[in-house]
């Protein structure tokens, strides 16, 4: 379920959004009802995508994922064709409660 909204969020298409708005509608109500929290984040990320990003570059994501706020687990649960990514999380939602 999760990759399939995260495709059409992706996507930019209003048409492939719309069936999710009565569910995103929802999701975002729980969402606001969570600590907000600034602070860098780790996540592994795709070999593939990381070499076509320039290191310079400014990422906005626009779909809905799961980090964490230790280096060392996320190192720990790294695959084998993933590179551990910092995200500086400015509106990041703590589900850990």
């Amino acid at each position: 379920l999760q990759w399939m909204l995260n495709q059409a969020l992706q996507s930019g298409d209003p048409m492939k959004i719309q069936p999710w708005q009565q569910f995103w509608h929802l999701f975002n109500n729980a969402l606001k009802k969570l600590p907000t929290i600034q602070q860098t984040l780790w996540r592994g990320v795709p070999r593939e995508l990381v070499t076509a990003l320039n290191s310079s570059s400014d990422i906005v994501c626009r779909d809905v994922t799961s980090c964490c706020v230790s280096e060392d687990v996320m190192r720990s649960m790294l695959h084998r064709n993933s590179i551990l990514c910092s995200i500086e999380a400015l509106q990041g939602k703590d589900i850990r409660g």
